[in-house]
């Protein structure tokens, strides 16, 4: 137990680091006069725009680029995964999956639902809004459509650059290099140079580097422990040990061969659809959580009735669509059949119809039988 507790404790002083880096690299930007507050304040404003037209930074370089269509479709795709990616990121299908069995460890039923929402708010989303705002901030005044840290050679870019050729034969222009530049994603090193305002390059270097090597160890123990308790669940087995070893060494080994599979333009690259699988899981555990809340077998006379149940409803269904129509709309957007790159998507799409099928069916099922 103590060595367990020493481990967490240099994981949170090692992820601590980097997000208290963030905060003070934002500090200083703003006393400085590094930071557009109005710009700043209203990306705090959701912009559904932003799905189907480019960011208003790149309207001058794209009105100059050889071929502005073009262009226009590439960023409008780049920022849809991202901005998916993203969603998928920040409410991960991870964190439906563990907090409930985290309620069920620390025995907290009903009469704890102060303390649960008390919990989830302090200990969860006010230090993550935080932090995740600080990093956005700090790498958007130092990143967004600037090209001064890229490497003119980078071969990322002229893959981008190969793309536009192939479609468009013809002559590129300055405005076309710049764009190619500007949407090449960052690396760690790259990233890095947002806390040298902070600290100098060196020290930014390691404090980012602890920092990211903190929030990868952490990543794979959650997803190691959930891996676990899933197949604890698919065996039939809860509370069996050699279950949930199984299931931790089966994500615990594949997270450490990552670096070793995915090298090179690919680790950097790679965040993207990964993160965009998960968003496309996410309407699968809201459609889950949504039965559920329905469910008189599942949760008898605890199941919301009259009004309580009418805003419940509501608000899980309002979710559970916009997931859904996000992971439909992306996965609709990368099928087609010419590839392996197409075909997962549309694998994707049809998983998606099934699961639907079969939760419904289940549903009815077993409400009939309760």
């Amino acid at each position: 137990l103590p060595i367990s507790r020493t481990f967490d404790r240099i994981i949170k002083v090692m992820v601590g680091m980097i997000v208290i880096s963030f905060i003070l690299v934002v500090i200083n930007l703003a006393t400085t006069g590094g930071i557009q507050w109005g710009s700043l304040f209203g990306g705090l404003i959701p912009n559904p725009k932003l799905l189907i037209s480019p960011a208003a930074g790149y309207a001058d370089l794209i009105a100059a680029s050889s071929q502005p269509d073009w262009w226009t479709t590439k960023i409008i795709t780049d920022q849809r995964d991202i901005i998916i990616a993203a969603f998928g990121t920040a409410v991960g299908i991870n964190m439906t999956w563990l907090l409930p069995y985290s309620l069920l460890k620390k025995s907290w039923g009903k009469t704890h639902r102060s303390f649960s929402i008390f919990d989830l708010s302090i200990g969860l989303f006010i230090p993550f809004f935080l932090a995740t705002s600080c990093v956005v901030i700090a790498a958007a005044s130092q990143f967004h459509t600037k090209i001064g840290d890229v490497d003119p050679n980078s071969p990322v870019a002229a893959g981008t650059l190969a793309e536009l050729q192939e479609a468009h034969p013809g002559t590129t222009n300055t405005a076309d290099l710049e764009l190619a530049l500007s949407l090449v994603k960052r690396d760690n090193f790259q990233l890095a140079t947002a806390l040298e305002p902070l600290a100098g390059k060196v020290v930014s270097q390691t404090i980012f580097g602890l920092g990211v090597l903190g929030m990868a160890v952490s990543t794979i123990i959650i997803l190691m422990l959930i891996n676990g308790i899933a197949f604890q669940e698919l065996l039939g087995k809860r509370g069996d040990k050699n279950a949930h070893y199984i299931g931790c060494a089966v994500s615990g080994i594949a997270g450490f061969a990552g670096p070793f599979v995915w090298t090179g333009a690919a680790t950097a690259a790679l965040a993207i659809p990964t993160s965009v699988i998960g968003g496309s899981l996410i309407p699968i555990a809201y459609f889950t959580f949504f039965l559920m809340m329905n469910s008189r077998k599942v949760l008898g006379d605890n199941r919301p009735e009259g009004t309580t149940r009418i805003i419940w409803n509501v608000l899980m269904g309002f979710a559970t669509g916009v997931a859904t129509i996000g992971s439909v709309w992306v996965l609709y957007g990368k099928s087609h059949m010419r590839d392996w790159h197409g075909m997962i998507p549309a694998a994707g799409l049809v998983l998606l119809a099934i699961l639907f099928i079969i939760g419904i069916y289940s549903f009815l099922k077993n409400e009939r039988e309760s």
